[in-house]
This record gives C-alpha cells, structure tokens and sequence, in this order.
C-alpha cells in the first residue's frame, strides 16, 4: 500500500482480512527491508497479496529495481510466490524464480525482488488485549492532546466512526484493531459508533488510514461512515475537533450564500448585542468579534450579513489558521499560472470571489505578518494582487473578523500590526461564554437536540428530564455553544427514552471541573447556595463597544462612534485627513463628526 505512516510499527496492508486458521490465533506479518528502513504490514491467514512498485498493489514499494507488478503471495494450505512477469525476477533463498513462475516457501524464507529483501514471519498475540476505551477518557486525552500540539506546533486527528445497525460488534472491533495500531486511540462514542485518536498524524496520513479502514470494511461487508478531522486545520480545541469530524458525517452543504440559523436570544447581553447588529448591519463598518472558542461567533456573522444589503451576495468564511503563509496569501488574493509549485492554473481568490458580498476572516490572530501586511492594504486600497500577478483587481466587500485571542496584548508582542487592528475593529462585540449566558442553555440544548434526531432519523424528539436540564444549567461549558451541541448529539444516539437524562450525558467530565479565575466572576457552581446570576456587563476600552450600559442603542453607537475618532486623532497627531482614512471615512464626513459631537478641531501647527 502506498504511503504507509512513518508512525506505525505494525501496519495493516489494503488487502482482504480473511479467517484466521482455527488452530491459531498468531497472525502472519511481512517484514520489508530496503534502503528505506524496516517496516512490518500484517498479512491475512488465507487470500493473496500483490508487491510491485506501481500504485493498484496491495503493498506499494519505492525501489526503482521492482517491477510495477512485481510479485503475487498466495496463502492457503501452503505459501505461495508467483512472480508477475518481472523485469528483473526474484530470488526466494537461492533459488532464482524465472519471471511468470512460480514456488513454495515458508515462514522465514528470505524473499528479495530488487533490492528490498521481504520475510514472512509469524507473530503470536501480545499479551494484553486491545482496550476500547470509554468517551469520558478519549475526552480528556483530546483536550490534553490539543495542549500539548499547539505548544509543540504537532499535528494529529479524529476521526468519527458509525457502523450500521445489526453489525456484528466483534468484526468491527477486529477490523478497527486491525486497521490503527496500537498507539493511537480507539473510543465508543455511543451504540455503533466510534471515535479514534490518530496520533502525529499528518493530513495525509490520517487519509491514508481512511482508506485503509474502506479496505478492511469493505471485505468484511460492513456499511459505515466515516469523518475526519485534523488538527490544527479543522480545530484547535477538543470541541471543535469533535463538531468538525461529527460534520464530517453529515451530507455536504450544498449552498454557498449563507444560511441563518436557528438563534436562540435570551440572554440581555445578547439581546443589546444584536440589537446593535441591526443598527450596524446596514453600513459598510468593517467588524470584529471577539469571544472564547466555541461561543457563536460565526452565527453573530452570518448575522451581520443577513442584516446588510449584501445579504443575497455571497457569504464566504476562511479560518486563518488552518492554511500555511503560501496557502493562506493563495486562497484570499487567488494566484495566477505558473506562480508557485502546484500553480498549474490560475485561480481566483476568496475576496474576488465575494465581489458584493462579506468575508468573514475567522481566527484573524492567527493570521502570518506577512499576509497582515497584504491584507492592509487590500483595506486601504480596495484591490487585490494576486500571487504572481502584476496588475491589481477591485473589489467590493465587507470585512467580518473573529478571534479569540487578545489582539492588544498580540499588539504587544509584535505578532499583530496595529494598523491592521484599527482597519478592522470598526466597531467590536465581545460575545460573553455560554455560562455567563445560562437562560440559553436549556432552548439551544433542545435545539440541538432536534436537529441531531432529524440528522439520525429519530422520531419522535425525546425531550430533557428535570435532572439533566438541572446538570446542564449547573456546567460551566468550557467549550460553550459547541461543546453544548456535541453534548446533545451524542445524548440522542445514547437515548432509548422518551426523555434525555443525566444517563445520557458525560457525567465523569461534567461533575468534575476545576474552574479558572475568569470563570469564577459571576458564575454559581454545581453545590453553591442559590444566588442571582447577575447580567454580564462589558468593559470599555478602545476595542469594545459600550454595551449594556445604556438602553439607548444610537447613544451607544454614537458614544462608541465619538471615542474611535478621538483615538484615532490621538494616533494621527492631530492629522484630520489621516485620522479618517485610518477610519474609512470621506474627510467630509469626518469633519461634520467633529463639529456634531463637539470635539475641537486640532490647529495646524506654526513653522
């Protein structure tokens, strides 16, 4: 098979995984030695294997001395070698086979074709079975895992497993130990349903094991479906590699615009936020949200969309997280032919492709300082260049931004152009975590959970016992929003009931949290005396906006407007017409803003 993990001791070839002999429980193991090291692939008990150099071989090999077909191993009573028409024949202990001939052999007989030399070996079980581990423990690894990967740049991924009703829950199992070795991670996710932990996996290695496990299945008659996620690509957090690799299941969204989802608005703090959505939605401000992860932040920019004349243009979301500098600056700008390796076309970037439309940059502090650069100046300027091009192209669009992190103290650290921040940070919503928000949990968690039993074809919606609505209030929700989500739909798949309850529901993980100091303020824990949860307030300061301290909206906004002006003086040093290009205002109308809000007119100053 090609291009096996690097990470794997023993490795499962895409071959047919038939019974084993009944007399044994050992299972056969090819052993391949060439200039590219040792590597180890389990072998069935009874079928037949091809080894060649060419790509539709079972066991694809990079010796330039092999044929594309080289080599066919039989295996039933007795082992078989036939070779395939070699160019260059092969040699199975002294024997040399002709090429189209063919020969017994045993275990431990030296087989080489080329220059890898191949031994097949029998390997007795290890003595400690395989664990399937419980979703409490693959939970904890996961978010452990997510530490330590972005501290060490790492990669790894999860995938997210359902077998069919009626499978067999031993061949499943079989052929998932037979499929990831041990190392990586095998958890129940619910009745039929799984999810694996593919440790230092790259992207293309945790694609090479889907295509394994599509190999293994598919002998073994088992329907399943599977999805992937990879970090940091798809999600830096437990929670949202959960969300992405559970999407990953669903049918693709065949729509491009956006689409408004279903949004739960309870909570005071909210409410004012899209009360001010409405206010702003129909102008041209570039906006910036800023929130923990997983607490909506795409939902409040689709909003701000849908609020805007733009809203039957396209909506268009790119995570700057996820691509590489090259990658990134390809995607936004788009590039033309022959302007890198790979560019065999020319290809039209995200912002063209948005042409009256919003973008909406999500984890903008991720964003590299080379591409910040080019992306002030696609602000400033309203045009495009894209890679390797030499004339730039104008653009129409709105610029929506997300992160979570605090992009004064990245300011701070020479990790995020000031320039950029203040182009983006027309105005900004800092969106409070779900559990400063606890009148919303109960609505989003049935709203989850309807949707979940729709996807699952579960009817009728089992509603949330008095226990489980009581656990869910009292949890803290680190993840938030989607954390709450991938809570619910692993209740519906667990739940036989007219009801979810607190059976259903991650117990170990929700009855056991230490909280940090920011989730302290204003939050009652599991346990506490009962006391009135008081309304999140926000704090102003340069990069957010005044809310909930008046029930004015437009004595809110104009507020807010006033103070960004006088910022943005103060960085000018006074210079008018800088100060309202900083802000993407016509001088003209900078001017009238002076004189409505009564700030004095800076003096030129005397030579």
């Amino acid at each position: 098979m090609a291009n096996h993990s690097k990470n794997s001791d023993i490795e499962t070839a895409k071959m047919p995984q038939l019974k084993r002999a009944k007399a044994s429980k050992d299972r056969l193991r090819l052993v391949i030695i060439n200039a590219q090291g040792v590597k180890n692939l389990d072998l069935p008990e009874s079928g037949q294997v091809t080894i060649g150099r060419g790509k539709d071989n079972d066991v694809q090999l990079d010796d330039t001395a092999v044929s594309r077909n080289h080599i066919r191993l039989e295996f039933a009573e007795t082992m078989r070698i036939v070779d395939l028409e070699s160019a260059n024949g092969s040699r199975v202990r002294d024997q040399i086979l002709k090429p189209g001939s063919s020969t017994d052999f045993a275990i431990g007989d030296s087989i080489d074709i080329g220059q890898t030399m191949l031994v097949v070996q029998r390997v007795a079980p290890t003595a400690r079975p395989r664990r399937l581990c419980s979703h409490a423990y693959f939970e904890l690894r996961l978010e452990e895992e997510c530490q330590r990967a972005g501290l060490e740049d790492g990669k790894f991924a999860v995938m997210r497993l359902h077998v069919e009703k009626n499978t067999s829950s031993a061949s499943v199992n079989e052929a998932l130990a037979m499929t990831f070795p041990r190392g990586h991670l095998i958890a129940s996710y619910g009745p039929g349903e799984f999810e694996i932990m593919l440790l230092s996996c790259t992207k293309s290695d945790a694609e090479e094991y889907t295509r394994r496990l599509s190999a293994t299945f598919g002998q073994k008659n088992i329907d399943y479906k599977a999805g992937l996620a990879c970090f940091p690509n798809d999600g830096r957090s437990p929670e949202g590699l959960i969300s992405a690799a559970c999407d990953a299941l669903k049918p693709a969204d065949e729509t491009s615009n956006a689409i408004m989802p279903e949004v739960i608005v309870s909570d005071p703090a909210m409410q004012r936020i899209y009360k001010l959505i409405e206010r702003v939605g129909p102008g041209n401000i570039s906006v910036l949200l800023l929130g923990e992860t997983g607490v909506g932040k795409e939902i409040l920019a689709e909003s701000v969309h849908l609020a805007s004349p733009r809203k039957d243009a396209t909506f268009v979301r790119l995570n700057c997280a996820a691509l590489t500098e090259t990658l990134l600056e390809s995607e936004l700008f788009g590039h033309e032919k022959g302007s890198f390796t790979g560019a065999t076309q020319t290809k039209q970037g995200l912002l063209e492709s948005a042409q009256g439309g919003t973008v909406f940059l999500d984890e903008i502090g991720e964003m590299p300082l080379a591409t910040q650069v080019k992306m002030l100046r696609v602000l400033e300027e309203r045009k495009v260049m894209r890679v390797g091009g030499t004339k730039p192209l104008a653009i129409d669009v709105r610029f929506v931004s997300a992160t979570n992190r605090n992009l004064e103290e990245e300011i701070g650290k020479g990790t995020f152009r000031q320039d950029l921040y203040f182009r983006l940070n027309g105005i900004s919503f800092l969106i409070p975590p779900l559990r400063e928000r606890p009148s919303e949990i109960i609505s989003l968690a049935k709203s989850f959970l309807a949707s979940a039993a729709k996807n699952s074809g579960i009817t009728p919606v089992p509603g949330i016992a008095e226990d489980a609505q009581q656990t869910l209030s009292q949890y803290s929700w680190p993840g938030n929003i989607r954390e709450l989500r991938n809570t619910m739909e692993r209740a519906v798949l667990l739940c036989d009931e007219q009801s979810i309850s607190n059976e259903h529901l991650p117990l170990e993980k929700m009855g056991n949290m230490m909280p940090s100091a920011n989730s302290l303020v204003g939050h009652q824990l599991p346990g506490a005396p009962e006391q009135g949860q008081p309304v999140p307030q926000f704090i102003a300061d340069e990069s957010t906006a005044v809310l909930g301290s008046s029930k004015d909206i437009r004595a809110e906004v104009e507020a807010f407007e006033k103070q960004r002006i006088i910022n943005a003086l103060e960085e000018c040093q006074g210079n008018q017409t800088k100060a309202a290009e900083m802000l993407g205002m016509p001088r003209r109308t900078f001017i009238n803003r002076l004189d409505s809000y009564g700030i004095p007119r800076p003096r030129k100053k005397k030579d």
